[in-house]
């Protein structure tokens, strides 16, 4: 029996390159790059490698012109195939700090083995601050996606949640929380709720973000959505973010809706819970009816 070998993580997402040309005039040598992939876990039983995180944006110091955006998590990479290992963690993306801050989003979790193992979470939004315009945080990351899920003959395994959305400031402008990454596919087992979405804070217009739909399965246990983000502004329009709906539950009850973000400001505008998931035979917590082709 081969032994379990875990997948190496994944480099962290670089910077792009700046040098001056023979005139003095700088001049891009590189782009940036995202965080890299997670490697995939070997033997019986080895996990995937994580996600490795997006790199931070880069600003000029005396012009504030941005000199590198913030990149995207990298995925995580597959537990080991027949051995059963668990997927592994997609990166967080990189954070954002200057004039019309834009952060990276999560990575993707990835998938675990034939027979068990479980998801990835995604990774984390990242955090957005702006000293002059606006500010947007980035999205969290699913676990896995249409064509990562849980496999038809794992029984045990549940799918790994999503990752949050990111956080977003702004001194002067507008601001917009990330919004949540999917909760992922389960199957027979579990799986994971759908993540928060990120606070919004600023001067203007203002809002949290949505929270991602809980991860469904065709029986066992579907997730919750993840709650929506709150939104403060201090002279404008504050909307708190949605939640996030209910897993599907083809065989059962569908997860409950996550709960809708605070909003607070001069115009404040509550966000709105999540349906619940829906189900064959019931109806989903807190949810409306219909089955799950409905």
């Amino acid at each position: 029996m081969a032994k379990a070998v875990n997948g190496a993580d994944g480099a962290p997402g670089t910077p792009a390159v700046w040098a001056a040309d023979a005139t003095g005039k700088l001049v891009k040598v590189s782009d940036a790059t995202p965080g890299g992939d997670g490697q995939p876990g070997q033997g019986f039983g080895g996990n995937g490698g994580n996600g490795g995180r997006g790199a931070d944006a880069v600003y000029d110091p005396l012009t504030g012109e941005l000199l590198s955006p913030a990149t995207r998590g990298g995925n995580g990479g597959p537990g080991s195939f027949w051995g059963g290992g668990n997927g592994g963690r997609g990166g967080d993306g990189g954070n954002a700090s200057g004039p019309n801050a834009k952060a990276g989003d999560g990575g993707t979790g990835s998938f675990g083995g034939l027979f068990k193992g479980n998801m990835g979470r995604g990774g984390d939004g990242g955090n957005a601050y702006a000293t002059i315009g606006n500010a947007t945080g980035g999205d969290g990351g699913g676990s896995g996606n249409e064509g990562w899920r849980v496999a038809d003959s794992n029984w045990t395994g549940d799918s790994g949640g999503g990752g949050n959305g990111g956080d977003a400031s702004s001194v002067l402008g507008d601001a917009h929380g990330g919004y949540g990454g999917y909760g992922g596919h389960g199957k027979f087992h579990g799986a994971g709720p759908g993540g928060n979405g990120g606070h919004g804070r600023g001067a203007a217009v203002v809002f949290g973000g949505d929270g991602g739909e809980g991860g469904g399965v065709f029986s066992g246990t579907a997730a919750a959505g993840g709650a929506g983000g709150g939104a403060t502004s201090l002279a404008g329009e504050a909307t708190g973010g949605d939640g996030g709906i209910g897993g599907v539950n083809v065989m059962g009850v569908g997860g409950p809706g996550g709960d809708g973000g605070v909003a607070v400001g001069p115009v404040a505008v509550m966000g709105s819970g999540g349906f619940g998931g829906k189900g064959l035979w019931k109806l989903g917590a807190d949810g409306k009816p219909g089955s799950v082709s409905g």
